[in-house]
C-alpha cells in the first residue's frame, strides 16, 4: 500500500507539466547509449552514476550496453536537502581504483555545472585513462561554468 503524498508534494504533482513522455526519454537514453557504446565497447569501463539523481539515467542507459563494464557509485551534493545549491558535500567516493581506467560518470540534470566540475576534478586526480560525462537533461542555463 502506497503512502499518501503530503500536501506540498501533492501540490507539486497537481501543477506539474509533462515535458517529455516516457517513450521519448527511453528513445533518448537508447540514442545516448549507442553513442557511448562506440567509445566504451571493449574497454571495460567503470560506470559511476552520480547519486542519487544519476541512478535512473544510468539504469536506462546501461541496460542497452552489450559489453562488460564495472559499476560503482559516487555521491556528492550541493543541495543538502534544499532547492538551492551551496558548498559541495562529498558523501561517497568510488571504491574501484580509477587509475588508468576508462570512467563514465552519468548524472540526471546538468544545471550550472558546479557539482560535475568538482566531481571531474576529484576523479581526474586518480588519473583515469579517459573520463567521460553523460547527462540525461541539460538545462538551458546561461550561467553554466563549463561545458
Amino acid at each position: 500500500m502506497s503512502k499518501p503524498l503530503d500536501a506540498e508534494a501533492q501540490s507539486v504533482l497537481d501543477t506539474a507539466h509533462l515535458i517529455h513522455d516516457a517513450g521519448s526519454v527511453d528513445a533518448s537514453c537508447k540514442q545516448l547509449a549507442d553513442a557511448l557504446a562506440a567509445e566504451l565497447r571493449g574497454r571495460n569501463p567503470v560506470i559511476l552514476p552520480l547519486m542519487l539523481g544519476g541512478l535512473y539515467a544510468a539504469t536506462q542507459i546501461t541496460r542497452h550496453f552489450d559489453f562488460p563494464f564495472e559499476l560503482d557509485v559516487l555521491q556528492a551534493t550541493r543541495y543538502h536537502n534544499a532547492t538551492q545549491g551551496s558548498d559541495l558535500l562529498w558523501k561517497v567516493m568510488p571504491s574501484i581504483d580509477l587509475h588508468n581506467r576508462v570512467v563514465l560518470v552519468i548524472d540526471d540534470i546538468l544545471d550550472h555545472g558546479h557539482t560535475l566540475k568538482a566531481v571531474e576534478e576529484a576523479l581526474r586526480a586518480q588519473e583515469p585513462e579517459a573520463l567521460l560525462v553523460a547527462v540525461l537533461v541539460e538545462k538551458n542555463t546561461p550561467s553554466r561554468i563549463a561545458d
